[in-house]
């Protein structure tokens, strides 16, 4: 059930990055990155962060 749930994650995924028009290729960890940053920069506790990575 997982897989099912993980394919279809990375196919709304790629399919939602193809229609914003990003080129670059796109990983889950580069998604994580930029999600905590944006949680960083909104004064999210870093410690929180940490401990769900």
């Amino acid at each position: 059930m997982s897989n099912t749930i993980a394919q279809l994650t990375q196919v709304i995924a790629h399919k939602t990055i193809a229609l914003a028009g990003i080129i670059k290729n796109i990983n889950p960890y580069m998604l994580w990155h930029s999600y905590a940053t944006h949680l960083l920069e909104a004064g999210t506790n870093n410690g929180l962060l940490i401990a769900t990575d």
